[in-house]
């Protein structure tokens, strides 16, 4: 053992190789562990579109922007790299492979959303676009973070909304608490109409005994006029004898004492009568003044109305009774001065005569005065018997609301009370069913892992290929004799050709016909496969011919950052940024982005992009391991000679 050592520490060729594969696991494991430690936490530059086309809505009077809203949410929040792009642009930017993703707003998303505690609401979607053929991993990395993005936004909303429909209900319930002590209020109110309706019958039933009352008073008057009236025309009768007759003086002046007597005692009837109306009119009227309050306005009127003509005929009755008075006392005087002289006869008779046509004259407007205050009697007493049968039917109606107005205070008072025991608060809130669902649509859609990391493990497995034949053929030494360094390249080459030829076709079969990966452009997919084959196996022979075994390490440190950097598992914006610019200079690069492209979109252009970048790879590695041969072999020719 200790011979072993000390020929590898002398000998410097045997020496580097073996300390360069004890890098191997520490560079393979530590390029790996930190390009991959932690992808999810460079998510914040992972390009994704936002497209919001929400129009917005208007909930009772306030208008709603809630695709806005969410949109400012997402930005600020860096889940992604999120881009504000119209929808046409996110398309293109898809295509074109600038995003990965698309997050479109409907222009119903804030329309919708006001309807969520509708009979019938309608769906609130965000649609998410990934574009799976440009990464897998990212649009399995998306739809994760899509769950989370859609939990934040029902999140939102639903406290949002919830908040609205609490005030609301907070508001529903002070409103019907409201309503509740104002039907109370009237209700006490309608007692209280009742009461006054009562008290109204009672007013009105005493008016109508007034009334009735006053009717037979008014009997009584009738009477006295007529006693009066017979008392004038008795006097009127024995005025024409004493007239016609002298000698009947006597007896004439007896029959008109007796007729003055009868009239005196008529006046006083009359007198007492209508005083005895007068006080009845006064009392009958306070009485009816509340009443008369209390009607509408047109009957109060013509109440009123009735009245005055009753006032009016007592006064004129009044003034009828005391000229009938003045005339008694007149005829009493010539009576008495009849009776102290003949000689005072004539003056007295002619005196006589004077107050007999006073009377006379009066007598008619007394008899109007007391046909008016019959005809007001008699529709006070008709119009009494209407307002008795309407207040009777107001009370009926007073009682009726009473009734009905304590029910619907009793109903108030229940739905306040049913409201208030269905309060909603914080925990509700949170327990509402989440509104919004994210409906993903893919661009390019890729099918399962298999077909998501084919791209990345066939080029692996064929640059691996490619080290492995450097192994077992020797890629400098020559089969024969060696006529020119050209030939011997081009012969190693061809060899080559063969092996990468056979090996693609292999890969490609047991991909497509073993595993069943679906391929969109197959045979674009099996021409590119061939070219990375070539492409690696142009690189490693150039390697290994230039450097010898070291020439392999450096294929397998190659190896390492194209499995790192090649975007054929994470996104390249989530890997470490120092390790981003090798991304565009290594070939496997291209090769997975060309199979993705093979496998699962039909981007024609993408594909042969791809295989010009890599023919390119393969040209330049053959070209410069010619010019290596060629080299060699003048070096080799010039030694010989």
């Amino acid at each position: 053992m200790k011979a072993e050592l000390q020929q590898i520490l002398k000998n410097r060729k045997l020496l580097i190789p073996i300390l360069a594969v004890l890098f191997i696991p520490v560079l393979y494991a530590g390029m790996f562990l930190w390009a991959f430690w932690d992808p999810y936490e460079q998510l914040k530059d992972l390009p994704v579109a936002i497209v919001n086309e929400d129009a917005g809505a208007t909930v009772e009077g306030e208008t709603l922007q809630l695709g806005s809203d969410v949109t400012e949410k997402l930005v600020d929040g860096r889940q992604f790299y999120f881009q504000e792009m119209t929808e046409k642009q996110a398309e293109k930017a898809l295509e074109n492979k600038e995003i990965y993703m698309m997050v479109h707003i409907p222009s119903e998303f804030s329309d919708h959303v006001t309807t969520l505690y509708d009979e019938q609401p309608s769906d609130v979607i965000i649609d998410y676009v990934p574009n799976e053929g440009y990464n897998f991993l990212s649009a399995q990395i998306g739809d994760t973070a899509m769950e989370k993005v859609r939990a934040e936004v029902n999140k939102e909303i639903v406290a949002t909304y919830s908040t609205k429909m609490i005030d609301g209900i907070d508001e529903m319930k002070g409103g019907i608490t409201e309503a509740a002590d104002a039907a109370t209020k009237f209700a006490d109110g309608t007692n209280s109409l009742s009461s006054g309706t009562t008290e109204l019958k009672n007013g009105v039933l005493t008016l109508k005994n007034g009334a009735t009352q006053f009717q037979t008073g008014f009997t009584a008057l009738q009477s006295g006029i007529t006693s009066y009236t017979n008392g004038v025309n008795s006097l009127s009768a024995g005025l024409t004898k004493a007239t016609s007759s002298e000698g009947q003086l006597v007896n004439g002046i007896s029959q008109a004492s007796a007729g003055a007597t009868s009239l005196t005692n008529g006046a006083s009837k009359v007198a007492a009568g209508n005083e005895a109306l007068a006080t009845g009119i006064e009392s009958f009227s306070q009485k009816l003044a509340p009443v008369l309050a209390s009607l509408p306005e047109e009957q109060a009127n013509s109440y009123k109305e009735a009245l005055a003509q009753m006032q009016m005929s007592s006064k004129a009755l009044a003034q009828g009774a005391n000229d009938v008075s003045k005339g008694a006392s007149q005829l009493s005087s010539g009576l008495t001065q009849a009776e102290s002289g003949a000689n005072k006869l004539y003056a007295a008779h002619q005196q006589l005569s004077d107050g007999a046509k006073t009377l006379e004259s009066k007598s008619p407007e007394l008899s109007a005065g007391a046909t008016k205050l019959s005809n007001a009697a008699t529709q006070l007493a008709a119009g009494s018997d209407k307002l008795v049968n309407g207040s009777e039917k107001v009370e009926n109606g007073a009682r009726a609301l009473d009734d009905n107005m304590h029910v619907f205070a009793d109903e108030l008072e229940d739905g306040a009370t049913e409201a208030a025991s269905k309060s909603l608060n914080g925990d509700n809130t949170e327990q509402a069913a989440a509104p919004v669902s994210v409906v993903k649509s893919a661009v390019n859609h890729v099918p399962n892992y298999g077909s998501g990391f084919a791209p990345y493990f066939l080029s692996l497995g064929l640059f691996v290929g490619a080290l492995l034949i450097s192994i077992v053929f020797p890629l400098v030494l020559p089969a024969g004799e060696v006529k020119s360094g050209i030939r011997l390249g081009l012969s190693k080459a061809g060899v080559l050709a063969i092996v990468g030829v056979v090996q693609a076709l292999l890969a490609d079969a047991v991909l497509i016909y073993g595993l069943g990966l679906d391929v969109s452009q197959p045979y674009l997919f099996v021409l590119l496969s061939i070219v990375t084959s070539f492409a690696f196996l142009a690189i490693v022979q150039l390697l290994v011919s230039v450097l010898g075994d070291p020439g392999r390490f450096v294929a397998i440190v190659i190896l390492i950052l194209q499995l790192t950097t090649s975007a054929g598992t994470f996104p390249l914006e989530l890997i470490p940024t120092s390790l981003q610019p090798f991304n565009a200079f290594l070939p496997m690069t291209y090769s997975v982005e060309g199979m993705k492209d093979a496998i699962s979109s039909t981007n024609v252009d993408s594909v042969w992009q791809s295989i010009g970048v890599l023919a390119a790879f393969m040209a330049g590695a053959f070209i410069l391991t010619l010019v290596f041969f060629q080299t060699k072999f003048r070096k080799n020719v010039a030694t010989t000679n």
